[in-house]
């Protein structure tokens, strides 16, 4: 049988606190790729009047409506992470404070930088989540990535490409 005072129970619960507290990490959730700052997608959803601000506003004209909620299609253009979308949005489904568009890097074996020299997405990326090598392909580091897409952009061999994470 195990003796515990008020005070160790009341302290153990506080560490367990603290400790769940570091290992949730912040992340929102994303089924589809959706403006920066959106919040948690089952959130964003209930919340989101469609009003197409967002899209209208976006100097990039990379939001694009599908199944009536805005989207993130960078497939000819990057998003800037310029911020022109939240400050439009009126309903708080922008309202989040993380710059994560939901897509992820992937390089294929095309990367010519492997076969010769190419820096051509080398200094793209803002958020430094492409970590060069020479002779090599580059690798993403995903916790950095926030799927802006600047780096396919710049790629003239399309070796890059991008999905949800």
């Amino acid at each position: 049988m195990v003796n515990l005072s008020r005070r160790s129970l009341f302290l153990g619960n506080v560490h367990r606190k603290k400790e769940l507290k570091k290992v949730t990490k912040n992340t929102v959730l994303r089924t589809v790729a959706r403006p920066p700052t959106a919040v948690d997608e089952d959130i964003f959803k209930r919340i989101c009047n469609q009003c197409r601000q967002c899209e209208i506003e976006c100097p990039e004209q990379v939001i694009v409506f599908k199944d009536g909620y805005p989207e993130v299609d960078v497939e000819y253009s990057a998003c800037t992470l310029c911020g022109k979308c939240k400050t439009v949005c009126l309903t708080m489904a922008l309202s989040g404070d993380i710059n994560d568009i939901g897509l992820r890097v992937n390089i294929s074996n095309v990367c010519i930088n492997e076969y010769g020299y190419c820096d051509a997405c080398r200094d793209t990326c803002s958020a430094l989540a492409l970590i060069w090598r020479d002779g090599k392909i580059p690798i993403i580091d995903t916790n950095q990535c926030n799927g802006c897409g600047l780096c396919k952009e710049s790629c003239y061999i399309e070796a890059i490409s991008l999905s949800i994470k």
